[in-house]
């Protein structure tokens, strides 16, 4: 819903979001004319059943995709606008997907410092920040092993590290959980609860789980 604050108020805001697929008879309609606000600080689920277009929602919001109409405001930039997109993603936006995507031939460590390569030009800054990261999610003792040494929910842990790693204003997270069992996935939604609280950063989780979204501050449905 939209509510009549002025758009500095929210560190998302939808108008009138239509995404369509093809066109004619065939044509898809992944989005109709959402609109939606999500304040700084808040940790929210976007919830509905598989097809809803809960994802494509979650690539507008990343700037991943562009809408057929309607607008997209992050952080205070219309994403239609956007001079340098890749530049936005790395410095606003952190991703969390439901299968890691970690580099297999990078170390943990590695894995989370990939992201601050351009950003961060020291070294040795990116390698304390991966550490502290690390430290966060409970894996600094597992700095050093390689994706395939590590179990799915310490790789989830992991991805949520570098998704952190250049202090984004809002991480995305597609079905997080889903790849894990329900104690591994009570963890990680634990652990993304702690970090909205410690580290400030407005989240929005996709999900078709109902208890996962209950775990969150407001459930926006579709």
């Amino acid at each position: 819903m939209l509510c009549n604050a002025d758009m500095n108020d929210w560190l998302i805001e939808t108008i009138h979001l239509t995404k369509i697929y093809g066109s004619g008879e065939t044509a898809i309609r992944a989005l109709d004319n959402v609109n939606l606000t999500v304040a700084p600080g808040e940790f929210v689920a976007i919830m509905g059943p598989s097809g809803c277009g809960k994802s494509t929602l979650l690539n507008m919001l990343g700037a991943l995709d562009q809408p057929t109409s309607g607008e997209v405001w992050v952080a205070g930039e219309n994403l239609a606008r956007l001079k340098d997109v890749d530049g936005f993603r790395t410095s606003t936006v952190g991703f969390v997907f439901q299968l890691h995507n970690l580099l297999p031939t990078l170390t943990a460590v590695e894995n989370v410092e990939a992201p601050m390569q351009g950003r961060v030009a020291s070294a040795r800054r990116r390698r304390e920040r991966a550490m502290h990261l690390l430290g966060v999610v409970g894996l600094a003792s597992r700095a050093n092993h390689l994706p395939n040494q590590l179990s799915g929910g310490q790789r989830q842990r992991i991805a949520i590290a570098r998704a952190l790693a250049n202090n984004p204003k809002l991480v995305l997270a597609d079905e997080p959980t889903g790849a894990l069992d329900s104690q591994n996935g009570d963890e990680i939604l634990a652990l993304l609860g702690e970090l909205n609280r410690s580290e400030g950063a407005t989240i929005a989780v996709v999900t078709h789980d109902r208890r996962v979204a209950q775990s969150t501050q407001r459930i926006l449905r579709m």
